[in-house]
């Protein structure tokens, strides 16, 4: 916190730097204030995979011992590769915590993991050295030592600020005090969840089997998602149920130790898969009811992290059940979990419908109402009045078919003053996990995108500002047709030039693409080397050219055809009207 220090092989002079006649003597100077410092946390950006890696081989390169922990032992690097698994580093006494894993396994959404990104999204200020400069670096250091520690310093801090802003070392505090996970480990759902499930189960005087690994014969089955009725409708009421699928295995006992699969025992629990669990208070459902209780104490404290963090790890326990890892692995088990939730969530919206309001779609653990009524109050009277009936209906439902407490909360979540859902690109039919709404929130109204391009990342800022508007449009019924002409214009006259980039990922080398390569492996192609993984190109007269690179006109016909066409066309048709 109040720690600067910078190390560099320099004759010269500067304040808060240790200057090193030679590298060597960097490297011993850097481990002395280590361990003088003492942190129990060591942290920093891609920290393990390219820092230490980095200072590792640099040590090993002078035959000094790697070590920057609190006893002798030489700290070691376990790398992994790909985006999706983490490396580890093993420093005695110390926590080694990289800041982009945190930020990943904390769920926090930001535009790309490269630093500078994050640091704008979450701090509002970037880096010194744009990323594209980073070919600038050694001349820096020829020119401007002091700019260069400045640059290096600020990437230091920026890594600080973020972890503390976003609280994610908070957060996985949390976790690690709910699971007993070390810091570094409690994004590891399967360790978490045996590190609970194994000590209930020695407290019942079980015996679990050994961990293995099992062949997944086929896809788990998903949640049920209803096709739409597209359409554009007012006060349209949204229904969820309160952590679906944690209240399902509390209600119906979907327990390890309790399932039975085909055997039938009883008063056994039959899921909609038809197979079998003991009507009993489980292991997993015992584990429920503590977290539920220290959730809504959380909740009542204004804890938000520690809230947010007995979510996270009350949503992982179906994961962890339909992963081939897990020791208790069955296709059965796991099944009956997603079948009960297909189950309620039909019979959630017949009963909504047997009260006379239509339902237009339902999603996993929610049903959308249109309730057919103009006025907002009388929409928000009807929410809460379809929700106590609901959940008044599975209490007795439960009780009488299962022998059993029913768990499940269905909560009226929001109203959509204006709602549009639409068709699907190719037909007649309704769009799944696409929608907009508008909405009230502390009496300033809101827009509510979900699945559509205005928050797509593989679609141009022009196109979603263009979506943004017309949605806008609809909402507050203004007029479209003029305003959709005016913005072809607009493109047209090249307005929107510099928002017509596209930005894509490159997710192996680009050798390895050797069909028909995409626009972007293509604009890729073009550049003599490769500074990040997001290629940032434009689609031109003479195909992709990447920004860095662009030489000719921009092909406003393609962006009109295959970016403001679709999104037009999906408002146009409620309208009568055609492109």
């Amino acid at each position: 916190k109040n720690y600067e220090r910078s190390f560099i092989v320099s004759k010269n002079k500067f304040q808060n730097t240790v200057s090193c006649p030679d590298e060597e003597t960097l490297l011993q100077n850097f481990q002395k204030a280590i361990l003088l410092e003492d942190p129990d946390i060591i942290t920093g950006w891609n920290v393990i995979d390219f820092d230490l890696n980095f200072l590792k081989n640099k040590f090993s390169k002078y035959k000094n011992i790697f070590n920057l922990g609190r006893d002798n032992t030489p700290s070691k690097l376990k790398l992994q590769e790909g985006f999706f698994r983490d490396s580890k580093a093993d420093v005695s006494g110390r926590q080694v915590l990289d800041g982009l894993s945190l930020l990943k396994s904390s769920f926090v959404k930001v535009r790309d993991y490269k630093l500078g990104t994050v640091a704008i999204d979450i701090l509002g200020k970037g880096k010194l050295i744009a990323h594209e400069d980073k070919s600038k670096i050694d001349e820096i250091y020829k020119k401007d030592q002091k700019l260069l520690l400045d640059y290096n310093l600020l990437d230091a801090k920026l890594v600080y600020e973020i972890i503390h802003k976003s609280q994610t070392l908070d957060l996985s505090i949390q976790r690690s005090l709910l699971t007993g996970m070390p810091l570094d480990r409690v994004s590891a759902s399967i360790a978490s969840f045996d590190s609970i499930y194994l000590n209930k189960a020695r407290e019942r005087n079980l015996v679990c089997p050994s961990g293995k690994f099992s062949e997944k014969p086929s896809p788990i089955t998903g949640g049920f998602v209803m096709e739409s009725k597209p359409g554009i409708y007012d006060n349209v009421l949204v229904l969820d149920f309160k952590s679906l699928y944690p209240s399902l295995m509390r209600t119906f006992n979907l327990d390890p130790m309790s399932f039975l699969g085909k055997k039938k025992e009883p008063n056994a629990v039959k899921a909609p898969n038809n197979v079998y669990f003991r009507n009993e208070q489980g292991i997993v459902p015992e584990i429920i009811s503590t977290l539920q209780e220290e959730r809504e104490k959380a909740k009542k404290q204004k804890n938000e992290l520690a809230s947010y963090a007995i979510k996270i790890l009350m949503n992982s326990f179906f994961g962890i059940m339909a992963s081939p890892s897990f020791r208790f692995f069955n296709m059965d088990m796991a099944n009956a979990i997603t079948h009960f939730g297909q189950y309620i969530i039909k019979l959630t919206a017949k009963k909504i419908e047997e009260l006379g309001y239509e339902v237009i779609y339902s999603d996993t653990d929610s049903v959308f109402v249109d309730p057919k009524v103009e006025s907002e109050v009388k929409a928000e009277k009807l929410g809460k009045e379809i929700e106590s009936s609901i959940n008044n209906f599975y209490n007795d439902f439960i009780k009488k078919e299962y022998k059993r407490e029913s768990f499940l909360e269905l909560e009226f979540k929001k109203n959509y003053l204006r709602f549009l859902m639409p068709k699907t690109r190719s037909g007649e039919k309704g769009a799944k996990k696409r929608y907009a709404g508008l909405k009230q929130v502390h009496g300033k109204e809101e827009m509510e995108v979900v699945g559509l391009e205005a928050i797509r990342g593989d679609w141009t800022e022009a196109a979603q500002i263009f979506q943004k508007e017309i949605l806008d449009r609809i909402f507050h019924k203004k007029e479209i047709s003029n305003f959709i002409k005016k913005f072809i214009q607009d493109i047209l006259e090249g307005k929107y030039d510099e928002k017509l980039m596209y930005r894509k990922q490159i997710r192996k080398d680009l050798e390895k693409y050797t069909k028909i390569p995409p626009p972007h492996v293509k604009a890729a192609r073009k550049l003599e080397k490769l500074d990040s993984n997001i290629i940032e190109y434009y689609i031109t007269a003479h195909g992709p050219e990447p920004k860095q690179k662009l030489k000719h006109k921009l092909d406003y016909g393609y962006y009109i055809e295959k970016q403001i066409k679709p999104i037009a066309e999906m408002i146009l048709i409620f309208f009568n009207l055609n492109f």
